[in-house]
């Protein structure tokens, strides 16, 4: 534990009990408690407390002092099939997939047709980070459409193009999407990067131009790459990966949520 002790919000976090967001409503509603080193008497913590060595953390009178799980990052080359959700009664849950355990979670879905780069990590503050920076990072997709195209599709893709998506109340609503950059890869396969991720966004993009999507893999996340990892696999982040990765989730901190 650093020696200055850790913000309350940030340790209730790392034990896995709830996102870092999440622990600030916790702890404005009263629920956590803090009983200091050598003290008996537990005092209701506020967001400003700091967690030091020694002393005992409660949620909701339950101890959850010793429960700080060790950080995980890994990728996963997800599999077409295996659905990216943390319910754990679906059989093709990622979480189960990959033999998670706690809270750990994906930063940024893939849907269940799509393959390639999953971030899975235990760490909700970079978790946060990523997903409220979502509309300003960079993902990279190698996409597959059912017949050949001609240029010009590609030079309307790249400009923009206005989509269907669901709101917040899963209303469907017209939005146009940012201009990206796209490159011709094969006669009917492209490279596309986005800044945004609107709900099945490329999917939705290519169908406006009467193309439907077979193959979708996303290549890059940010500073990570999938490079030559098998399909089905997961590794481990080299710790200057994660630096690299948390640099730059600090700096770019948006809206959208990341769906395709």
């Amino acid at each position: 534990m650093e020696e200055k002790g850790i913000r309350i919000n940030r340790f209730v976090a790392d034990t896995g009990a709830a996102s870092r967001r999440r622990a600030d409503d916790l702890i404005d509603g009263g629920h956590v408690e803090v009983q200091r080193k050598g003290r008996g008497r537990r005092e209701r913590a506020d967001k400003g407390f700091r967690v030091m060595p020694g002393d005992r953390v409660f949620l909701d009178g339950r101890d959850i002092t010793g429960e700080a799980e060790r950080k995980v990052y890994m990728i996963l080359n997800k599999p077409r099939g295996i659905v990216c959700t943390a319910d754990r009664s679906d059989p093709k849950n990622v979480i189960d997939f990959v033999g998670g355990k706690g809270s750990l979670t994906y930063a940024g879905r893939l849907d269940k047709d799509s393959t390639g780069l999953l971030l899975l990590t235990n760490d909700g503050e970079l978790n946060n980070l990523i997903m409220k920076a979502a509309s300003c990072h960079e993902k990279e997709y190698i996409c597959r459409v059912d017949k050949p195209f001609r240029d010009d599709f590609l030079k309307k893709m790249a400009a923009g193009v206005t989509i269907a998506v669901p709101d917040r109340n899963h209303v469907m609503r017209r939005r146009r999407t940012r201009p990206c950059h796209v490159r011709r890869i094969g006669i009917d396969k492209f490279a596309i990067t986005l800044t945004q991720g609107y709900n099945r966004q490329i999917r939705r993009m290519c169908a406006e131009f009467g193309f439907e999507v077979v193959e979708l893999k996303r290549v890059r996340l940010m500073t990570l790459k999938l490079g030559s990892l098998p399909e089905g696999r997961t590794r481990e982040l080299l710790p200057e990966e994660i630096d690299r990765l948390k640099a730059m989730a600090a700096v770019k901190e948006a809206g959208d949520n990341d769906e395709h």
